[in-house]
């Protein structure tokens, strides 16, 4: 691109994100442990997942625990996050395993 050309989120995907056939390993290793993709994004950077509290423990080496925080409850890992072995060329950083709004 040149100045003031910008690119779409596809294309910044296609340039900069893992590749379709990375992304296709990611998915289908959350899916195969009973988690939930519920959005890749086009920039090809993040995947949204879901499942529960005892399947994220699993999965991550981790343990969930509720706190409340302002009145409201939440839930959020208690202890740092393990990426799997089979993901760790792969998967740089899990960003976060709570539920409290960014």
């Amino acid at each position: 691109p040149h100045y003031h050309e910008w690119l779409t989120p596809r294309q910044f995907g296609e340039r900069f994100g893992v590749s379709a056939e990375d992304m296709n390993v990611i998915v289908e290793w959350l899916e195969t442990r009973g988690l939930h993709v519920d959005q890749v994004s086009n920039g090809r950077r993040e995947i949204e997942f879901s499942g529960t509290a005892r399947q994220i423990e699993q999965v991550f080496l981790t343990e969930i625990h509720r706190y409340e925080f302002n009145g409201e409850m939440h839930v959020a890992n208690a202890t740092d996050i393990s990426i799997p072995q089979a993901l760790a060329g792969i998967v740089a950083e899990v960003v976060s395993l709570h539920d409290f709004v960014s």
